[in-house]
């Protein structure tokens, strides 16, 4: 591909963007990759030709006024967002940043997915299959235990707690901002994940991925095809009605498929299934600026495994 670009990558020191980074290091080998983050203490400068540390969005016009220093002086072409606190900050304040071309969620989808308690709301309103779920100031309406007490908006299956009985969701109601209670679903081993992309001219596109998970992360995962699945996930990119890339995370109950989470974002499997031929960053890019689609054949029950690389930075 001979066009040159310079991308910003925010969120460099998470695996969503390092992941990023790669994809775009394999396939655009002449283009200039910056990345930024609001602390150095993190690999990300070893993804990056150059780094820039930022201030929280919670500072927001010394962040808006730093970033934007930051493309004009770098004369930056895309930026790609991958934190969701950064995804909802730039989705509110587009209009104040300098920049003509990014990649990020719908505005309907973003609203959807990061509130977890509106994610299971909107699933209720489309009829589909959904855990019950209860903000923490009704914990007292919780049907069974144990249960799931989860942030509202959190991320990935980061600060999820069991939650045992009445007295438990009492404690966490009073003690944790933003919560939920969640039904717990089961088996955990028939956890899926799945990324959907819509194109430009609304055709949809699944991947379906079984997955095993460490800390929080997907270390294995196997390649899929369940048509509830596809069906399930094609009805809610359709009644959301976004373009680009989502994440989709369900259990695969004895009563059939069930979502939990709408992730508004690339996951942290974007680089494992660019290999197996997923490749909905490169379809972000290449409608982006215009260039030829990608196409390839998605490989079911191929398995993708990640490992750690150790890297010392001096």
């Amino acid at each position: 591909m001979k066009i040159k670009k310079r991308v910003l990558i925010s969120g460099i020191g998470g695996d969503i963007a390092q992941g990023i980074s790669r994809i775009i290091r394999e396939n655009f080998p002449s283009w200039k990759i910056f990345g930024s983050d609001i602390t150095t203490k993190h690999s990300g400068k070893l993804f990056v030709d150059k780094f820039l540390k930022l201030p929280k969005t919670n500072f927001k016009k010394k962040y808006i006024s730093r970033l934007n220093y930051f493309i004009k002086n770098h004369k930056i072409d895309l930026f790609i967002p991958t934190s969701e606190k950064e995804i909802l900050f730039f989705d509110s304040n587009k209009k104040k940043i300098k920049i003509k071309k990014y990649i990020t969620s719908s505005s309907n989808l973003i609203k959807i997915g990061i509130d977890k308690y509106k994610t299971n709301l909107f699933l209720k309103s489309i009829n589909l299959p959904h855990p019950w779920t209860y903000a923490s100031r009704n914990y007292k309406k919780i049907p069974k235990f144990p249960c799931i007490a989860k942030p509202r908006f959190g991320k990935g299956s980061k600060n999820i707690m069991s939650c045992h009985n009445f007295e438990e969701a009492k404690f966490f109601s009073n003690h944790v901002n933003e919560l939920i209670f969640q039904q717990n679903l089961f088996p955990k081993s028939k956890e899926i994940t799945c990324a959907v992309y819509r194109f430009k001219n609304k055709k949809i596109k699944v991947i379906q991925l079984m997955r095993k998970l460490k800390e929080s992360y997907t270390c294995w995962a196997q390649v899929i095809k369940n048509s509830k699945i596809e069906k399930l996930c094609i009805k809610i990119a359709k009644k959301i009605g976004f373009y680009g890339s989502a994440n989709f995370q369900l259990i695969l109950t004895k009563k059939g498929p069930m979502i939990f989470e709408i992730n508004p974002r690339f996951s942290s499997t974007v680089l494992m299934r660019n290999y197996l031929g997923f490749t909905d960053l490169l379809w972000s890019i290449e409608e982006k600026f215009g260039l030829k689609l990608t196409k390839n054949k998605i490989p079911i029950g191929k398995i993708v495994c990640r490992y750690d690389e150790i890297n010392f930075l001096n």
